[in-house]
């Protein structure tokens, strides 16, 4: 699955959604939002550590025939899904 894309739970059950997304590189900050029928459901950041790739991941329930998508941002680059995983 890609970030700032909208995908709709066709299922005819709720599934629970788990995003982690990274940094391309070190020395920078990432954050990630989850939206549900442009509700924001989960939202985390990740702070500049020198050194280190910053890390951040959302999750949420998605009702059956709901929209969804993960909003990414990145202080110094793009930002990359690292994981996507949805329990249906």
């Amino acid at each position: 699955r890609l970030g700032n894309t909208v995908y709709e739970n066709t299922s005819d059950k709720p599934i629970y959604v788990s995003i982690m997304v990274k940094a391309s590189r070190s020395g920078g900050t990432v954050a990630a939002q989850l939206f549900i029928n442009d509700a924001l459901a989960s939202e985390a950041f990740s702070g500049n550590i020198r050194d280190v790739v910053p890390i951040a991941s959302v999750c949420g329930i998605v009702p059956k025939g709901a929209r969804y998508k993960a909003v990414l941002n990145d202080s110094i680059g793009p930002t990359l899904v690292h994981n996507w995983a949805e329990l249906r």
